[in-house]
């Protein structure tokens, strides 16, 4: 399975709610939050704990409205059990990039990991080795 692949098996649930026709901004912008979410906790890993961006997104919410601050935690809850359930191993971060393609938006998965790491994962998701996919495919 290619990484482009991986994220978008991640991003599953959501992207059964994006129509074809929204814009490349959109896409980006409605990814951005579980891309979030994945590389905080692969972040937390490749720092062994020093930093837990994880609390920091959740302190974000502390001063926002109940029903906002419960609905993010929630989301925030999905997205890591998600990660945990489908793809325990995978240490690796992602830089997704939407743009235009001819029948509608493309993302590209870039896959971003420390060179301590780099054995974990196939050469072909190294930097540098771009995947990309239709997401309507």
């Amino acid at each position: 399975m290619k990484a482009s692949e991986i994220f978008l098996k991640y991003v599953e649930p959501l992207m059964n709610e994006v129509m074809p026709d929204y814009s490349t901004e959109y896409l980006q912008k409605t990814l951005s939050f579980p891309e979030m979410i994945w590389n905080s906790l692969v972040m937390r890993e490749w720092d062994q704990g020093k930093t837990d961006y994880i609390k920091a997104m959740r302190d974000q919410f502390k001063s926002t409205p109940d029903d906002i601050r419960k609905t993010s935690n929630a989301m925030i809850d999905m997205w890591i059990k998600r990660k945990q359930d489908l793809f325990p191993d995978a240490k690796w971060a992602f830089e997704i990039k939407v743009r235009s393609g001819k029948d509608g938006p493309i993302i590209r998965a870039f896959t971003r990991i420390p060179d301590h790491l780099k054995h974990t994962v196939p050469a072909e998701w190294q930097p540098g080795n771009v995947r990309q996919i239709d997401f309507r495919s």
